[in-house]
């Protein structure tokens, strides 16, 4: 979507934008020498009547990319038998109250981010009359694109 918006020279999503440019910053996150400093959650900065601070900037930053990978996998699982439209996805994945109002649109935001990554390396295509169905291609490539974040 955004590449309709951008001047051509962002219009690549791995280097500008996107899931799997996330991905690489949150590697970048982890491989830094751990320091002794306070980091700030982007979410729920207080929690349980506290503070929420990350312990270990390494520690999290793998635990979400270990979250996208879940995510990816739970969307091959939902279109494994039959192909499913962005909505039919986010009913399937997403609790029905995340799914209110404008709930819904973020939702097919944050599925369209992991199809477009999982389209890259093949394991999605879009089908049907209006090319608005994912379906599964029967290979899973993206773990072994995103797992190499992990190491």
């Amino acid at each position: 979507m955004n590449r309709r918006i951008l001047p051509d020279s962002y219009c690549d999503e791995n280097t500008v934008y996107g899931l799997m440019n996330y991905i690489k910053s949150l590697h970048k996150l982890a491989s830094l020498t751990p320091q002794p400093i306070a980091i700030f959650p982007g979410h729920r900065l207080f929690h349980n009547g506290g503070l929420n601070l990350i312990d270990s900037l390494c520690g999290r930053a793998k635990e979400i990319i270990r979250f996208h990978i879940d995510r990816c996998c739970d969307i091959l699982r939902i279109i494994d038998s039959k192909p499913a439209a962005l909505d039919v996805i986010a009913v399937h994945h997403f609790p029905e109250s995340l799914l209110v109002g404008s709930g819904k649109l973020m939702a097919r935001d944050e599925l369209m981010a992991h199809v477009e990554v999982m389209e890259k390396c093949g394991d999605v295509r879009w089908v049907g009359e209006n090319r608005d169905m994912a379906q599964h291609t029967g290979s899973c490539n993206f773990l072994d694109v995103i797992k190499a974040y992990l190491q």
